[in-house]
């Protein structure tokens, strides 16, 4: 039984859920923290888009006294939007996992005012941060819109604590993602970084072995479920994006400055400190929570890390344990929904 726990309403969840990837995460994790509260789930998929939006109409009236939880983007085309987003005006809550607009189309005009408009046909927001909501009501969003914070992220993995960590040289430093030289291709750059007491340990697919190195670990590829009780035993967990070791750059990159990247929550749910980019939405986050450390650049990391004394570290790993309880249970879901009925 999770601790924190909506009532008196009815909930029904529109979604395109793929358990291949690790990216179909987020969307499953809402589901589930959203399934105590009279679960109804009506999913809207790519291949079975009729069917779905049946069921959808046939329910509507079932939810006047409701809401409907849209996780948003929808990937069901615009046709079948204009179908169904009229519904939404009065109980639909759009449920932010990606601003399109941003991740994938380079803040190009049309597709911001597209974005926009189809967002304004909702009846609330529930976005990343600040700086997404900020960015929005720039850009002519009109509706409320709540702050998630950080995504909550189910796993049954293990908590190690502090005391259990291991105490001696090098950090233990992991990623997990994309691996492929076009996602993330400043992990092939990561032996230019000398001198550096850093071992790093590397978790996703597409990963090319091109250089050997006795500080870079291919660990392989694990389901989502899986990964977290892989790196538990790391000392911090890196969120970082495009091709560059001095910031994150490249329309990923720069998503940052806007998005909470799902692996921050990933980490965190099993108590490992991250390690951000300054300029990053998350940045606040984690300054706010002490549960790691902002740098500018990844050449910086070294001397971040060698001023860390032993205490310091205590710190960090014994809010990062704290966090991950929050984070199991689904606390910034419900709080956030909280704040919608409110």
């Amino acid at each position: 039984m999770k601790e924190y726990i909506l009532d008196d309403a009815d909930y029904r969840t529109i979604s395109k859920t793929n358990t291949k990837n690790a990216g179909s995460k987020a969307r499953r994790d809402l589901e589930y923290f959203l399934s105590d509260a009279k679960p109804a789930y009506c999913t809207v998929t790519r291949t079975n888009k009729f069917k779905n939006i049946r069921h959808l109409l046939r329910v509507k009236q079932k939810i006047k006294k409701g809401m409907i939880i849209v996780q948003y983007p929808l990937y069901i085309g615009d046709f079948y939007k204009k179908m169904i987003t009229p519904m939404f005006k009065n109980h639909g809550v759009a449920f932010i996992h990606d601003l399109e607009c941003l991740r994938l189309y380079k803040k190009q005009p049309e597709f911001i005012k597209k974005e926009i408009e189809e967002l304004n046909q909702y009846s609330k927001i529930v976005v990343h941060n600040e700086k997404m909501k900020q960015w929005l009501l720039d850009k002519g969003c009109t509706r409320p819109m709540i702050c998630l914070d950080i995504f909550d992220y189910q796993t049954e993995s293990e908590v190690v604590s502090e005391d259990k960590m291991p105490t001696t040289n090098p950090y233990q430093i992991s990623f997990a993602g994309n691996l492929s030289m076009e996602k993330s291709p400043f992990i092939y750059k990561l032996d230019e970084l000398k001198n550096q007491d850093i071992m790093w340990h590397l978790f996703g697919v597409g990963y090319e072995e091109k250089n050997s190195s006795n500080k870079i670990k291919y660990e392989g590829a694990f389901e989502p479920q899986n990964i977290p009780k892989i790196l538990c035993h790391s000392h911090f967990g890196l969120v970082w994006d495009g091709g560059s070791l001095n910031a994150c750059k490249g329309i990923m990159g720069e998503y940052q400055q806007y998005n909470n990247p799902h692996k921050c929550s990933l980490y965190l749910s099993v108590g490992v400190p991250i390690i951000v980019w300054q300029q990053a939405a998350m940045a606040d986050f984690v300054e706010k929570n002490k549960v790691g450390i902002c740098i500018h650049s990844l050449e910086e990391l070294e001397e971040k890390l060698s001023k860390l004394n032993k205490e310091d570290y205590a710190v960090l790993k014994k809010n990062a344990v704290e966090m991950s309880e929050k984070i199991r249970s689904g606390y910034f879901t419900n709080a956030a929904i909280k704040k919608v009925k409110g």
